[in-house]
């Protein structure tokens, strides 16, 4: 314990140093040989030292480097989520996609990796209806969401 009582001391000096300092003052760490190294006190039951190997003493540096530890990955979602904006336009997020639902369009947002430069969307909107060479009006309607079907009413038919 004789090393936190020293170190509380230090970190309140530091603390009130740090507050009362410029943004740009740089305060100097200590090289690593200079910190205290923690010892275990021998038990008298152990073995005489030349009885027992000893193990080279550990490096105080990692033994390889950061950009070769493994990555951690968050878990990807197995299902849709939904959510709605206050202007009516639904909203769904899949695993690798994102997509918008408005009155009058459809938007799908690949997810194209952390290192794209930017998102790129892709928007489709009905053009016309036709049947038998007759076109049929078209109208925007407000996207609804049946489970993880997506309808909007657009006159003589209905988009999924």
């Amino acid at each position: 314990m004789q090393p936190v009582r020293l170190l509380l001391p230090l970190f309140a000096v530091a603390g009130t140093a740090l507050a009362q300092a410029p943004a740009s003052l740089k305060i100097p760490r200590p090289p690593i040989e200079s910190l205290p190294a923690k010892t275990v006190p021998e038990s008298p039951a152990k073995a005489s030292p030349a009885a027992v190997p000893t193990a080279p003493a550990a490096s105080p540096l990692p033994a390889k480097p950061l950009a070769d530890a493994p990555k951690r990955t968050m878990a990807m979602p197995t299902q849709v989520v939904h959510d709605t904006a206050s202007d009516g336009t639904l909203w769904a997020h899949g695993t690798t996609w994102k997509a918008s639902f408005g009155r009058d369009s459809f938007t799908y947002i690949p997810f194209l990796g952390s290192e794209a430069p930017r998102n790129f969307p892709v928007t489709f909107q009905l053009a016309g209806i036709a049947i038998d060479g007759a076109a049929l009006p078209v109208r925007a309607g407000a996207p609804a969401r049946d489970g993880d079907t997506i309808v909007a009413e657009r006159g003589a038919c209905a988009e999924r």
